[in-house]
């Protein structure tokens, strides 16, 4: 039953000055990596959520083509997803092409996301993710693409940038198809990424919230 008051739903906003291009090879610099190879870029919680294994799977086959390797930067709430993920990579051949970092702080991210050619959300559909997550508008914002699973939401949010698979298959695909377009796809997204921090920025978001308090107060 739909109830009868209202609902407002806001997505998550940025800071449009510390969220925004930078160019990749000073990126890669600052963090310690070099500039002659795809990478991607998995971020946040690596928990039950997130389907890691036919990702190393899809990144060992497109290796036998393309140099592409994986910048993880995050953690596990349950320590377990994590050395399952060591144990994946190793499991199909990919640890040596796997760069890990810790959690970092907030106002170092758009270095690891600038670095990256792809930030890749490999996300189960599960009713928990059904939300808009942060990394996603972090990455647009610094006009890096997103390859996410297909999720109605972020089709409500994002018009640009996000490409969104349904299987295995289609993931393949979609990794592939940036990789060889990446310069076209970067510098779509760079022009796009201005008008997407305006739009999702920290201040017109809270305004935002302030209107509808405001309309709910005004009753």
């Amino acid at each position: 039953m739909v109830p009868k008051k209202p609902i407002y739903v806001i997505p998550n906003s940025v800071d449009p000055d510390l969220f925004k291009p930078i160019n990749q090879n000073v990126a890669r610099k600052n963090i310690g990596l070099d500039d002659d190879y795809y990478l991607l870029l998995l971020q946040g919680s690596i928990d039950v959520w997130v389907d890691v294994e036919s990702l190393l799977k899809i990144l060992r086959k497109l290796r036998k083509t393309i140099d592409v390797r994986l910048l993880i930067v995050g953690f596990s709430h349950a320590k377990h997803y994590y050395r399952l993920l060591l144990a994946h990579a190793k499991h199909y051949e990919m640890d040596k092409y796997i760069y890990t970092y810790p959690p970092q702080p907030y106002e170092k991210m758009p270095l690891f996301i600038n670095a990256s050619d792809v930030v890749i959300a490999p996300i189960k559909k599960m009713i928990m993710n059904f939300a808009t997550p942060l990394k996603i508008a972090e990455a647009l914002a610094c006009g890096v693409p997103v390859i996410t699973t297909t999720i109605a939401e972020f089709k409500i949010w994002y018009k640009q940038g996000v490409y969104l698979y349904n299987n295995f298959e289609e993931l393949e695909k979609l990794l592939f198809l940036i990789i060889k377009n990446k310069e076209e796809v970067r510098r779509t997204l760079i022009e796009y990424s201005h008008q997407f921090r305006q739009l999702f920025s920290w201040d017109n978001l809270a305004n935002k919230y302030i209107s509808i308090i405001d309309s709910l107060m005004n009753r």
